[in-house]
């Protein structure tokens, strides 16, 4: 059970520098290249530090032993975690869609985003490639709901930042921005159905 508990504490904070790095990443580049839909990508890898956090919480909770209150354990601890975790992908999903939308309502000339836009989603795949497939070898390994979930969370993240690398494709090779808006209201809605 101590092992248990150290490898998903391990996975935990992997995902949570991981996810950091590329949040940070995306929100920064997303705004100096002018690119919502990389701004959008960069606020969903912010909501999986939020999870990799409460991911970390519940391993403490789930090593837990037996006692009166609870004779069977804190395993249940690990389901309400993965339901909690879903609540929050949804309502990041939910606010990207209602501001998205408002921006294809306003109508406002937009330029086109930088190449920075493309690199930094490039990176992006690779990075969630990697995180998903580690989240995924330990769940498995420790039976753990949580990391299991995190980890089909991270592979739904490359379809994301594969969506995002699309829609700027798009942007580019057609000279219009409106791609790049509609690409972030598409990932807003992918978002909301994971979760």
């Amino acid at each position: 059970m101590e092992n248990r508990e150290k490898l998903i504490v391990q996975a935990s904070w992997v995902s949570i520098g991981g996810n950091a790095l590329l949040s940070v990443l995306k929100i920064v580049i997303g705004f100096l290249a002018g690119s919502l839909a990389v701004v959008a990508d960069g606020i969903d890898s912010a909501g999986d530090i939020v999870a990799s956090i409460i991911t970390l919480f519940t391993a403490h909770v789930v090593s837990r032993p037996p006692n009166l209150k609870f004779a069977y354990g804190y395993e249940r601890a690990d389901t309400i975690a993965s339901k909690l975790l879903s609540f929050i992908i949804f309502f990041a999903g939910a606010q990207l869609a209602i501001s998205t939308v408002h921006r294809l309502i306003e109508g406002i000339e937009r330029e086109i985003p930088s190449m920075l836009a493309i690199y930094v989603t490039i990176f992006s795949i690779l990075g969630k490639i990697s995180l998903a497939w580690y989240q995924t070898k330990i769940g498995k390994r420790t039976g753990s709901l949580m990391l299991q979930a995190n980890g089909r969370n991270m592979l739904g993240d490359v379809i994301i930042s594969g969506a995002v690398l699309v829609g700027l494709f798009f942007t580019f090779t057609l000279k219009m921005p409106v791609f790049d808006t509609v690409t972030a209201l598409l990932v807003s809605v992918w978002i909301i159905y994971v979760a």
